[in-house]
């Protein structure tokens, strides 16, 4: 399972301006952190991927999703949940993608 795959799981289960946000979120992440995220995604059980969702829904607003208003600070924390949920192999990956994007300026 990768990005696109929850994605769509989302548009099945979420309403649809739900799984729009969720879209527009990963949209904003530069291309080195998507794809480290897609590897840790690829790792997690169905349990951590609702986990890893749910967490996404709670530190996003509609609003911040929706206009993409999203933070540095926002991404880096849910990146951060991310990183915790992670093997330390998959966490290392999505660290050093993080140092290579702008998200570390």
């Amino acid at each position: 399972m990768d990005l696109k795959d929850l994605e769509k799981l989302g548009k099945n289960f979420l309403p649809v301006d739900l799984s729009k946000q969720i879209e527009t979120l990963t949209d904003g992440l530069p291309q080195g952190v998507k794809d480290a995220i897609n590897n840790v995604i690829k790792t997690l059980s169905p349990a951590q991927l609702a986990k890893l969702a749910s967490t996404v829904l709670k530190n996003f607003s509609p609003d911040d999703l929706a206009g993409k208003k999203v933070s540095k600070g926002e991404v880096a924390r849910f990146l951060s949940d991310a990183i915790k949920d992670a093997s330390p192999e998959d966490a290392d990956k999505i660290i050093d993608a993080i140092k290579e994007s702008e998200l570390s300026e």
